[in-house]
């Protein structure tokens, strides 16, 4: 139309306009043609926002060595594309060259719209001939209202990302990665609809008669402990050996922790000591005093049978989260494992069919725990991983609703822990021995003043309390830093000479750095908190390379960089959680200190 005219149209007439004009070139590519299928408004958008471009023969569209700014979809004329037979030339020869041609309609360097990339050819227009373009900033601005499409476009981009390298070792005739673009997007489109079938695991939910029927016999305590573990994958179908979630998907230990949890459970709320204790062993067999003390729990946390319902359906569900195929499979905003199973049970339906039965109340009970669950971890609690302000997340959480989320909550975690072990056994609980039961009644002792004691209280009383069982001084700041220390290196009373040995052999401003962040709070004062920091000193301490001195070092090493990298500033909170899933493992199979103390 004459520019004229185009003025005169709204900016949705001309969106209009562009996608019916342009549509039948861009559909041809397996991204958009999804993004044209779930986002027509951004597909709109995006057809408006490529450039149309001419070229003259003898134009250099780009060079080989120059960083790439667009993907190009050629569509009229001739290209020829030289390009290096040697990888490693940064410009281009004149000698030692491959020639190829473009005269149809072709997708170039779609690699530049996901991460910077150099040229490894030069495109040359050899006639009059016209394209279009688009930039990594044009396709952000398209999607950027679309969060629906922000997920799409984000797990498209990683799965190019792994694709398009091994598409070019695959290649014969090694081409440069630009030509490979179209073919790469299909193999990748390919590659997301094998990772959404995870997604269509469905299978039949419970009859609501046989649900009701197995409630009311558990509630009365009409079933017996052989009664159960056969009723269970009845009415909670994901557990079912041969239909089931788990079994589809080839998670047969999450599927016998969720099991082992159920169980422990059951056995829990209606006073069953014989049938809960029945997989541990005699020399390390739960005390009656201390079954006194859970069933003390089990009483304050008041649960009532809708409840126990809704609890059972958690742990039937949870370990839905850990599947990784399944997480793939969703956006990238909901990756963690409770994410994982509060989307599912929003957005997937019959995925998880044990929820069927459970009132919207109930629904949105497992999924406000799953939430609470993300800001206050208890197994984190119990080994000194958080700090006082996660505490405080949970007394916020607690108090919006006289205590239910919050006793619901835990007896949802504790139900899971009783599970660990689940492997071995699914008779009870394995893992809920003496020793197990002994730390965790501790915190939840703590944990119970909740309502009417402060974060820090909370905290620090159950960390003192560990230290001083575990025969450590707590009585100067320094002293407290190694209490909370001996938590997370899951120290025994017989270990506690070697800890406090490694601490003396650090340098004065190492000790420093290190107390001054095992008592922060994350309230007042800036805490970094290192998930899986207690695998870190476990992997470092049976290296026979590292041991726990250079574990310490290498912890305050990483605290100095993010320092000085400017993490404190551009964080949005004073609680700063840091991932050491990687350096845990790297921990564990270093055999060089050398290699150790360079990367920490």
């Amino acid at each position: 139309l004459d520019v004229g005219v185009l003025g005169l149209l709204s900016e949705r007439l001309k969106g209009e306009l562009a996608m019916n004009q342009r549509s039948a070139y861009f559909l041809a590519h397996p991204l958009f043609h999804g993004v044209h299928d779930n986002h027509l408004e951004v597909f709109r958008d995006i057809c408006e926002t490529f450039k149309p471009i001419v070229y003259a023969d003898s134009d250099i569209i780009f060079n080989c060595g120059r960083v790439a700014q667009y993907m190009y979809v050629t569509h009229h004329g001739t290209y020829r594309v030289q390009s290096s037979q040697s990888r490693g030339q940064s410009s281009l020869c004149l000698t030692d060259l491959d020639t190829t041609f473009i005269t149809d309609a072709e997708w170039v360097c779609e690699i530049s719209l996901y991460t910077k990339y150099i040229h490894q050819c030069t495109l040359q227009a050899v006639s009059y001939a016209d394209a279009f373009i688009l930039s990594c900033d044009d396709i952000l601005k398209c999607v950027s209202m679309s969060p629906g499409c922000i997920g799409f476009v984000y797990r498209y981009a990683q799965e190019y990302l792994v694709t398009l390298p091994k598409l070019q070792q695959g290649s014969q005739t090694c081409k440069p990665l630009e030509l490979l673009s179209l073919k790469a997007a299909r193999h990748t489109f390919e590659e997301m609809q094998k990772a959404m079938q995870p997604l269509t695991c469905n299978c039949s939910p419970p009859d609501p008669s046989d649900t009701a029927d197995f409630l009311e016999k558990l509630t009365n305590g009409d079933v017996s402990a052989p009664e159960l573990i056969e009723q269970i994958p009845m009415v909670f179908k994901e557990l079912d050996d041969a239909e089931g979630l788990f079994a589809k998907l080839q998670h047969r230990d999450e599927q016998k922790r969720a099991m082992a949890s159920m169980l422990s459970m059951v056995f829990l709320m209606r006073n069953s000591y014989d049938d809960f204790v029945r997989p541990q062993h005699s020399s390390r067999r739960l005390s009656q005093e201390n079954w006194a003390k859970w069933q003390s729990f089990i009483q304050w946390a008041n649960i009532s049978n809708e409840q126990l319902h809704a609890v059972l359906v958690f742990l039937a569900v949870r370990g839905a989260g850990k599947v990784k195929s399944l997480a793939k499979a969703l956006p990238p905003d909901a990756q963690c494992p409770e994410d994982v199973v509060s989307y599912l049970m929003g957005n997937v339906s019959g995925i998880l069919p044990s929820a069927s039965h459970l009132s919207s109340d109930m629904i949105d009970l497992i999924k406000a725990a799953l939430l609470n669950m993300k800001r206050f971890n208890l197994g984190q609690f119990l080994q000194g991983e958080g700090t006082p302000a996660n505490v405080r997340a949970l007394q916020d959480a607690g108090s919006t609703d006289n205590e239910t989320l919050l006793k619901f909550s835990l007896v949802c975690q504790i139900g899971s822990m009783c599970g660990i072990l689940g492997t071995k056994s699914q008779e009870g609980s394995a893992f809920m021995d003496e020793q197990n039961s002994t730390n965790i009644l501790a915190a939840i002792s703590f944990l119970r003043q909740i309502g009417s004691a402060s974060s820090h209280a909370v905290y620090w009383g159950y960390i003192l309390s560990r230290a001083r069982a575990l025969g450590f001084p707590t009585e100067e700041p320094h002293q407290i830093a190694i209490g909370r220390l001996a938590c997370l290196c899951r120290s025994t009373s017989k270990e506690r000479g070697l800890l406090q040995e490694a601490w003396a052999c650090l340098s004065t401003g190492a000790r420093q750095t290190l107390t001054d962040n095992l008592l922060a709070d994350g309230i007042q004062e800036v805490a970094f908190v290192f998930t899986f920091l207690p695998m870190y000193l476990a992997n470092a301490r049976s290296n026979p390379a590292l041991g726990l001195r250079r574990a310490l070092y290498g912890l305050v090493d990483l605290m100095e960089v993010l320092r000085v990298e400017g993490c404190v500033e551009a964080a949005d909170s004073n609680l700063i959680v840091v991932d050491l899933q990687q350096f845990a493992a790297f921990a564990k199979d270093v055999v060089n200190p050398r290699v150790f103390q360079a990367t920490a």
